[in-house]
């Protein structure tokens, strides 16, 4: 049984198979029961390694290509630079050779997959698909090495374990019914695969937050009772807006319009020349996070953390305080 959480159900299942190791039935001490790390929880611990990596140092602060915004921002701040970050180097290689202008109206859509492939090939180390897990999974030991660099060790271990148990523990069927559950597709579209883990604490928001009730009626027995019925809710809440055409106005938001957003950030790289190279430039001396958390994964004992190592990571266990509807619900 593959049970998706967090590093808090982790330790939790761990606790649980060490004081009933003494029973001699595999079911009775829970050893049918397999955890996986959830991917939606390491993609929460990844936000902010990158909050910790250019936003929490003062110096990073000052510098004009930082970044400047708040933790809470973090994940709408990834997919916005990003795609700044990502036409700007068009702009950069480009013009190299002549303007965008030009190169848009002479160029075939043979030319711009052609100088995809070589942008990604220089300036990214990794391409992840949302539905490929093995590329997913290929990441696991660049971000080990950012989890320890950064201080997140719990994270950092139990990538190293999950790794090691993939390649060399499990057998090999159950190292592909691990790898093929990992992601799931609530909508069945080609680019809505989520992490298992993620639809759980959603189930979690309707049944205890949304649905949930309060005052006296809010009690077990009636979370336990209607948990079943969350989707029949969810119909009935959409064919209300549906026939009143209230459509996507109650919940979901419309997506935002970022194309001004977009150029501004552009307009910004630009001016402070992010992706060429300027001899007059000052800024302060980066940090190699790779290379300092590869040399601490191999100068430490992984599976066992000092009291320091862990005193900073007692907020990875409680980020489901931080979920919100909209955190949950904006990709369905």
């Amino acid at each position: 049984m593959l049970v998706h959480g967090d590093l808090g159900t982790g330790e939790q299942l761990d606790g649980s198979l060490a004081s009933r190791a003494i029973e001699r039935k595999p079911v009775r001490g829970l050893r049918n029961v397999v955890f996986v790390l959830g991917l939606f929880h390491l993609q929460m611990a990844g936000a902010d390694a990158i909050w910790r990596m250019f936003i929490e140092p003062k110096a990073q602060r000052t510098e004009p290509n930082g970044l400047k915004p708040g933790f809470r921002l973090m994940h709408d701040l990834i997919l916005q630079c990003a795609a700044a970050r990502m036409l700007d180097i068009w702009r950069v290689e480009v013009e190299k050779h002549r303007s965008l202008e030009e190169y848009a109206a002479s160029s075939s859509w043979l030319d711009l997959e052609r100088m995809s492939l070589l942008l990604a090939e220089k300036y990214l180390d990794k391409l992840t698909a949302k539905d490929d897990i093995g590329r997913v999974e290929n990441m696991f030991l660049c971000w080990v090495c950012i989890f320890k660099s950064v201080g997140k060790h719990k994270y950092a271990s139990q990538l190293v374990k999950t790794m090691l148990d993939l390649k060399f523990v499990y057998p090999e069927r159950l190292a592909r019914a691990i790898r093929l559950n990992w992601l799931c597709n609530p909508t069945g579209r080609h680019d809505g695969f989520r992490a298992v883990d993620w639809l759980v604490e959603l189930m979690n928001l309707y049944i205890k937050v949304v649905y949930g009730s309060s005052g006296y009626a809010r009690t077990f027995q009636l979370i336990l009772k209607q948990s079943p019925l969350i989707e029949v809710f969810r119909r009935i809440h959409q064919t209300m807006q549906d026939n009143f055409h209230l459509l996507h106005r109650s919940v979901r938001h419309a997506p935002p319009d970022l194309t001004n957003t977009i150029q501004a950030l552009c307009d910004l790289l630009r001016k402070n020349k992010a992706h060429e190279f300027d001899d007059s430039r000052k800024s302060y001396d980066l940090k190699h996070h790779m290379n300092d958390g590869l040399y601490l994964l191999q100068s430490t004992v992984t599976n066992k953390l000092s009291t320091e190592e862990t005193a900073g990571e007692i907020e990875d266990i409680d980020v489901d305080d931080e979920l919100g509807v909209d955190d949950l619900e904006a990709d369905l």
